[in-house]
């Protein structure tokens, strides 16, 4: 960001300019890109250089500054104007590149200054601001796992209405016959779309919680950078499996997910009674991959 004040021989005697130029030179110069401040002198160039100009005068004067007083009373259709501006432009990118590699250099260091004891007293006060429970956190995950045999009842009953009607008998019939079939189906699986996409929705959001307060947990048992600590964690997370029966939805999940593609693309009302389906089986399948990924915890 630039800071550009437009100076005048009365820039200087408003307090909320000198305010507004004293905040922005301070807080550059304190990161070392004061040439981000360009000061544009518009008029009134001698009484903001003589010697009994104003200390904060003297100092707009010191930076990137740019004199374009004659270029503006030629006027913003002239060539001098044009020109003026080009030069600007020019020198601001410049500027910018500048300051883009001092803050770079700035942040790199500070980085490197920044102490495995300082970040491991990070991780634990973020854990600990957190108010995460270890053990209430594993019996939340105990019932979210049991909420998968709802969604998935959800996810079957769809299935099954889509297997239905798309199988062996559908290609036998006839254009038409097909095209009433799926106007049948459209019908019949709205409601059970949406209460999958309901269902699978809510788990998703319940699981992208757990999901974020065990990787926070994960976190702060690793800043302590301890044999037991390894061991906790490997105990707490080695029964993280996935079910067999989970494996067999996770495998449905794609044959699913290509059947309503192949829909949305047959019939119109059937893309509009899908939605909520695709949307269903896009959540469910990112809690099934949130729930197998947490055993890479326990490895």
């Amino acid at each position: 960001m630039f800071f550009i004040p437009i100076l005048t021989a009365r820039y200087f005697h408003s307090q909320n300019c000198l305010d507004e130029f004293l905040a922005f030179h301070s807080n550059a110069r304190q990161l070392g890109v004061s040439e981000l401040i360009a000061p544009v002198v518009l008029s009134g160039m001698g009484k903001l250089a003589d010697e009994n100009a104003s200390e904060v005068s003297k100092k707009a004067m010191s930076l990137n500054c740019r004199l374009i007083e004659n270029a503006f009373m030629e006027g913003f259709e002239s060539r001098e104007w044009n020109s003026e501006m080009k030069r600007m432009v020019a020198d601001l990118n410049q500027a910018l590149e500048r300051s883009e590699e001092t803050l770079a250099r700035r942040e790199k260091t500070t980085i490197e200054q920044y102490s495995e004891s300082d970040r491991r007293g990070a991780a634990e006060s973020r854990f600990a601001d957190s108010g995460v429970d270890v053990l209430e956190l594993l019996e939340k995950i105990d019932a979210l796992t049991a909420q998968f045999p709802v969604v998935t009842q959800d996810f079957t009953a769809l299935g099954t209405l889509i297997s239905t009607v798309l199988g062996a008998d559908f290609k036998a019939l006839s254009v038409q016959r097909q095209r009433v079939a799926l106007l049948e189906l459209a019908e019949s699986i709205e409601e059970p779309a949406h209460e999958f996409s309901n269902s699978s929705g809510k788990l998703q959001e319940e699981f992208s919680k757990i999901d974020a307060q065990l990787r926070l947990m994960v976190e702060e048992i690793a800043s302590m950078d301890s044999e037991e600590g390894r061991l906790i964690q490997a105990q707490l997370f080695s029964g993280f499996e996935i079910p067999d029966d989970l494996l067999e939805v996770q495998q449905a999940v794609g044959n699913v997910a290509d059947a309503l593609k192949m829909l949305a693309m047959m019939n119109v009302n059937l893309r509009r009674s899908i939605g909520p389906a695709t949307s269903g089986v896009r959540a469910l399948q990112a809690s099934i991959d949130l729930f197998a990924g947490w055993s890479e915890f326990g490895a």
